[in-house]
């Protein structure tokens, strides 16, 4: 169930990126308000998961699924009716907020109702629903704005209504925790996260220095607040801090699989968006048919077992991307399949490894500041991606390669720094190694 959730979610974050110039030219507008759609479904969506992961620790999850997924289904139903931009922003913008629960129970139902024993499993089926999603969206909206209107699009996110019942059956009844929840803190963090965003998608110095002067704010309400929205003791757990710069690392080089790519295809071979968009399919598509075996894996040799295998693929990656990528879209497209492979198994272990280090109390706050970090991340990824590119790489044609092959090679660097800091954290420790106990005896504890 979870997992047909992720791919529809993911599905519908992808698939309008296609259609924004259909939107233009329809209401009139310029690329940079269109593209709203966009950003501001990536911005609440980023803050939203945060949130939703704080609040299931303190009200039953499954009441909170079925309120984030309602919102989702009506954002849907708005933006399909809608005749004027202004309503189908807002029908896009309601959709995020509701959809921001589907990140949060991904990391939250592994953890709360799988034994770390199998957790793996759990992981790989989310993440392989993720990569689904990843595939077929842009697939899905060319097959139907080749046939009917773009706003048909907000149709398929209604599908999530079969998950509803189910969840509310399937998922323990667990009693509400309770407590209060620190709302200026949500507030400050929303606020801080929202404004570092924008200032990373617009380039704007303005932003920046609102987001870092809230983010202060935020940081003396923390350490001030009776119960505070994200607890100080957190951060004070090094296997959680180390694994935080581990997944902040794991998105820069993971960003770089669905965003440069397409780049180097168009700008460098010249290819078609139409071409582009199959050319990515296999890739997206392998990853999703072994996600859960490389989660099975997991569970059988351990989290750095699974890590150094990812590693390893993505290290070929962006070495053969930065050496040969610009001979063949051929070469381009082979390598496209180790990489998002090593990035599936990448997510899974990382996210296996730093879920052991949470307390369970604090196991919803502590991966919704993964999510959004996460989320931050790929943003201020994006941004210097382009920025390089803009700088650097404006012709198109082989001699536009060079450029790429300097960011594919920085990004080996960053995979092998990645590769350290595994090692000496994780590795060292234990944490991400075999179980101890028995895969039996585990599950009936």
């Amino acid at each position: 169930m979870l997992a047909f959730t992720m791919a529809i979610s993911s599905m519908s974050a992808m698939m309008f990126t296609i259609v924004l110039p259909e939107m233009k030219a329809e209401f009139g507008l310029s690329l940079s308000q269109v593209s709203w759609m966009m950003t501001g479904y990536m911005l609440i969506y980023a803050i939203g998961s945060a949130i939703y992961g704080k609040l299931a620790d303190l009200f039953r999850l499954k009441n909170l699924l079925t309120f984030g997924l309602s919102l989702f289904i009506i954002g849907s139903f708005i933006g399909l009716v809608s005749s004027s931009y202004g309503a189908v922003l807002a029908g896009r913008l309601i959709q995020s907020a509701g959809a921001a629960v589907v990140p949060a129970a991904a990391m939250i139902i592994p953890i709360r109702y799988f034994p770390p024993a199998v957790r793996g499993r759990a992981l790989g089926m989310t993440a392989s629903a993720l990569a689904l999603g990843n595939a077929i969206g842009p697939i899905f909206a060319a097959l139907v704005v080749s046939t009917l209107h773009w706003r048909w699009l907000f149709c398929a996110p209604l599908l999530v209504l079969l998950t509803l019942p189910l969840f509310r059956r399937y998922l323990v009844d667990e009693p509400a925790k309770g407590g209060s929840l620190d709302l200026a803190g949500g507030l400050l963090l929303a606020g801080s996260s929202a404004s570092l965003l924008l200032a990373l998608t617009e380039w704007s110095l303005w932003y920046a220095a609102a987001g870092i002067v809230l983010a202060l704010l935020l940081a003396l309400r923390l350490r001030t607040a009776r119960e505070p929205f994200l607890r100080p003791a957190l951060f004070r757990i090094p296997a959680y801090r180390q694994g935080l710069l581990l997944m902040m690392l794991a998105m820069v080089s993971g960003y770089a699989l669905p965003f440069l790519t397409p780049q180097l295809l168009s700008s460098v071979h010249e290819l078609s968006p139409g071409v582009i968009g199959f050319a990515m399919v296999p890739a997206a598509g392998l990853a999703a048919l072994l996600g859960r075996a490389a989660g099975r894996l997991a569970d059988r040799k351990g989290n750095a077992y699974v890590f150094y295998v990812a590693a390893s693929l993505l290290l070929t990656f962006f070495g053969l991307m930065a050496l040969l990528a610009g001979a063949s879209p051929w070469i381009a497209g082979g390598a496209l399949v180790l990489g998002q492979l090593g990035q599936t198994m990448l997510q899974i272990s990382l996210m296996n490894s730093v879920s052991r280090t949470l307390p369970s109390d604090q196991a919803g706050a502590g991966m919704g500041l993964v999510s959004l970090l996460n989320f931050l991340t790929g943003a201020a990824a994006g941004a210097a991606f382009s920025r390089l590119l803009d700088s650097f790489g404006g012709g198109t044609g082989v001699g536009a390669f060079p450029v790429f092959g300097l960011i594919y090679a920085g990004l080996f660097v960053v995979v092998g720094l990645l590769a350290l800091t595994f090692r000496y954290r994780f590795s060292r420790s234990g944490q991400s190694g075999r179980e101890t106990m028995p895969l039996r005896e585990s599950i009936d504890s």
